[in-house]
């Protein structure tokens, strides 16, 4: 059995592989741990075992390109950012 901080670890590769094939389409999408995630509803409609634990919900549906524009971060230059040393 794989540990478990390694699992969680590759569902949030798996996540992100899934974030960035949903901005490449142009496709609003992200990953979010609402209070209910732990509810009995929710637990029973995943059909979750005992051992089992839902790291989160991926909310996938469509934006406006003006919506879009109002959540993407306003990023500077990288050298404000990094310094690089040899």
């Amino acid at each position: 059995l794989m540990p478990e901080w390694e699992e969680q670890a590759a569902v949030s590769c798996a996540v992100q592989n899934m974030h960035l094939m949903a901005c490449a389409l142009g496709v609003a999408a992200y990953w979010s741990s609402p209070a209910t995630i732990h509810e009995p509803e929710i637990t029973e409609f995943l059909k979750l075992g005992e051992e089992d634990k839902c790291l989160g919900m991926f909310h996938v549906g469509s934006a406006s390109r003006t919506v879009q524009g109002g959540y993407r971060a306003k990023r500077g230059p990288i050298s404000e950012k990094v310094e690089w040393r040899l």
